[in-house]
């Protein structure tokens, strides 16, 4: 397999799979109607339409676009590969949207495949329109000063960390919480059954949360993005603005997911005294690895995350949280809001990987 030489093609295959979530999310109920799958391009068109139903199915593919027309670009160095990415993301939208005719919740429409049609050519525009005009190139200085020539994976994990901090959780930045979820599945499968006393029997040694914790997955949680950022970006003054931007993003994230989550008056719910404790002791560990090696902020952030990952998973959840989300995911931001669940999931997992790959190679020091 070929080496991924720029961000934008792990991106644009993010992005692939944030497309397809949205489109069939919730991913049950599939029956045949016997319709054609195709037949929606020629029924009538919808009487009803909302302008954030436009904005969503117009802007949700410019990023694909822009992403696929950057990798290109910055990869395959070739001019005529307009029309083929156009393509690519008219079959998409057309295969996603007939696979809506066989879902219960789901109505195909010609209107959101020309839309996402349209948004896919306008990313593609954006994208050779930078191009054209030399604000890649702008990048490319950016970021031979900034970064690191081995910093393709870490960079896309650390533009997705946000969306991995967004889902609502028992403490601020805690991810990675799989066992609990895992257990709650096993439980509902096995109830009735001789297991379920044994499952049940075990829940009086669960681990309650203490401020100790508490602390712990703060520092742990905002460490990782910091450490991450710091192992493609060498320099000190560079760092200390990542640092900077890291927090802004992470509280500016919770803000918002606890403004939609409790409503805006509850907008720093969140910030509690242990995790204000926190956030002080996380700025003077970051400050104080400033000047380490690549190779070893590598080392120490493959333990900080092992840490965090061993907390969260010893973290029932909040029921009174649960409850929030449980409402908020019967709105309409219950595709977004899944999404996020999922980044919260996965991310740590699939950058645990990523560490375990790069302090293999030589070439990192």
């Amino acid at each position: 397999m070929g080496k991924i030489k720029t961000s934008a093609t792990p991106i644009s295959w993010v992005y692939a799979a944030v497309i397809v979530y949205a489109s069939l999310y919730p991913f049950s109920g599939w029956r045949n109607q016997e319709i054609a799958p195709w037949a929606f391009l020629w029924a009538p068109l919808p009487l009803y339409w909302t302008v954030s139903d436009v904005f969503i199915n117009l802007s949700g593919y410019v990023p694909f676009g822009f992403f696929l027309a950057m990798t290109d670009i910055r990869v395959k160095k070739k001019r005529g590969q307009f029309s083929f990415n156009w393509l690519f993301g008219v079959l998409l939208s057309l295969v996603l949207e007939s696979l809506q005719t066989y879902l219960p919740s789901r109505v195909p429409s010609t209107v959101d495949f020309l839309l996402n049609s349209f948004g896919t050519i306008t990313g593609l525009f954006i994208a050779y329109f930078c191009e054209k005009h030399r604000y890649i190139d702008t990048w490319n200085q950016i970021r031979s000063r900034w970064l690191i020539k081995e910093s393709v994976g870490p960079l896309a994990c650390l533009v997705v960390w946000p969306f991995a901090i967004f889902y609502p959780p028992t403490i601020p930045f805690l991810m990675g919480d799989v066992y609990w979820r895992v257990r709650i599945k096993v439980a509902e499968s096995v109830m009735g059954t001789s297991l379920e006393n044994l499952l049940s029997a075990s829940d009086s040694t669960k681990i309650q949360i203490n401020p100790i914790e508490v602390v712990l997955c703060v520092m742990t949680g905002l460490l990782i993005p910091v450490f991450l950022g710091y192992s493609i970006v060498p320099g000190l003054a560079h760092r200390v603005w990542l640092t900077i931007a890291v927090f802004t993003s992470g509280v500016g994230v919770l803000m918002v997911s606890s403004a939609l989550t409790f409503g805006v008056e509850h907008i720093l719910s969140w910030l509690s005294i242990l995790v204000s404790f926190g956030l002080v002791l996380t700025a003077f560990a970051a400050s104080y690895f400033l000047k380490s090696t690549t190779k070893s902020i590598q080392i120490i952030l493959l333990g900080v995350l092992t840490v965090h990952l061993i907390l969260t998973n010893g973290i029932h959840s909040d029921v009174y949280l649960a409850q929030s989300i449980q409402i908020w995911e019967q709105g309409k931001n219950a595709r977004f809001i899944g999404l996020t669940q999922w980044a919260c999931l996965i991310w740590p997992y699939i950058l645990f990987i990523q560490i375990l790959f790069r302090l293999q190679n030589k070439r990192i020091k």
